[in-house]
C-alpha cells in the first residue's frame, strides 16, 4: 500500500526526529553522527517544515464532523433566526496577579523568579453574529471581594456582571441565572444549542479569534500599568478593569469575521 506522507498527520517533536535519525545512522554504519540542533534546523529548512503549537481540542477533532455540522445541522437551526438573534458564549481565564514570564535585564544582571501565579478567575464572553457584545460575566471565589466593597462598586454596574463559587468556575448555578436574565432583557426565549464534542476549535465563533483578540487587549491593558502601580498589591478590581477595557476594544468586524469563519453565515437572513 502506498502512502502520501504529505497528507498524514502525526505528532513529532525535535527529540523524536533526532532519535530516529541516530537509529538510522547506526543502521547505515554512519560514524560521528550527533543529530545536533543545527542538523535539525537544516532538515526543517530543506523540507519546508515548521513547528506549530497544538491547541486544545483541535488536534483531536475530526474535520469532517465539523464540516458536516456546519453544512447541515447549523443551517437547519440558524435559518430560523436573524443575525442579531444568534449569540455564542464561552469562558476563558484571567490571572489578576499575573506577572510576565520574561523580563529585561542588563548584561550580567541576575534576578530570581517568583512563584508561578495560580489565582485564576473565569470570564464568560458572549456576542452576536452582528457584533453586539454582552457585558462580560466575571466569576471569582469571594462572594463580596474586599476590593469591590472598599470602593463601593456596584456588582451590576454597566460593563460587567459578577458571580462566585469556591473554584471560580462556570457552573450550572452560575449559568442558569445569567441565561434567565438574558431572556428577560431580550424579551425572547432563547434556544440553547450545544456544539458537537471536540469541535469547538473549528466551529465555535469565539474560538476563531474573538477570545484571542480579547486576551491580546487584556495583555495590553495590563502592560500600561506604571511601575508604581505594580508595586502595589493587585486585586480582582484591577482584573475587572482590564477585562472590561479589553472586551470594549474587541471590534464588531472581528466578531462578524469569526462568525463567518465558523460557518454561522451559511444561511439566508430572515427579514
Amino acid at each position: 500500500m502506498d502512502y502520501d506522507f504529505r497528507t498524514l498527520v502525526f505528532h513529532l517533536s525535535f527529540t523524536d526526529l533526532k532519535e530516529k535519525a541516530r537509529l538510522a545512522a547506526g543502521n547505515l554504519y554512519t560514524e560521528n553522527f550527533k543529530g545536533s540542533q543545527g542538523w535539525v534546523s537544516g532538515v526543517l529548512k530543506r523540507n519546508q517544515l515548521q513547528t506549530v503549537v497544538l491547541k486544545g481540542e483541535e488536534a483531536e477533532s475530526d474535520p469532517e464532523v465539523g464540516e458536516g455540522w456546519i453544512q447541515n445541522k447549523s443551517t437547519e437551526i440558524l435559518q430560523k433566526y436573524k443575525y442579531a438573534d444568534i449569540f455564542n458564549c464561552d469562558e476563558t481565564g484571567s490571572y489578576c496577579r499575573y506577572t510576565p514570564r520574561k523580563t529585561l535585564l542588563k548584561f550580567g544582571q541576575r534576578i530570581k523568579g517568583g512563584k508561578k501565579v495560580t489565582e485564576r478567575i473565569s470570564v464568560r464572553l458572549c456576542c452576536s453574529a452582528t457584533g453586539e457584545k454582552l457585558p462580560p460575566l466575571v466569576i471569582g471565589r469571594s462572594k463580596k471581594p474586599r476590593a469591590f466593597t472598599k470602593v463601593k462598586l456596584d456588582f451590576k454596574k454597566p460593563g460587567f456582571t459578577y458571580a462566585n463559587n469556591k473554584k471560580a468556575w462556570m457552573t450550572r448555578a452560575v449559568f442558569t441565572p445569567w441565561l434567565k436574565e438574558l431572556n428577560e432583557k431580550k424579551k425572547k426565549n432563547r434556544s440553547l444549542v450545544f456544539l458537537p464534542p471536540k469541535q469547538t476549535s473549528r466551529i465555535q465563533p469565539l474560538d476563531q479569534g474573538i477570545i484571542e483578540a480579547f486576551q491580546a487587549h487584556e495583555s495590553a491593558a495590563k502592560a500600561v500599568q506604571n511601575l508604581e502601580e505594580y508595586k502595589m498589591p493587585l486585586t480582582i478590581l484591577h482584573s475587572v478593569e482590564w477585562i472590561v477595557k479589553a472586551w470594549s476594544e474587541v471590534n464588531g468586524s472581528t466578531i462578524r469575521n469569526c462568525f463567518r469563519k465558523a460557518g454561522a453565515f451559511h444561511m439566508v437572513e430572515k427579514k
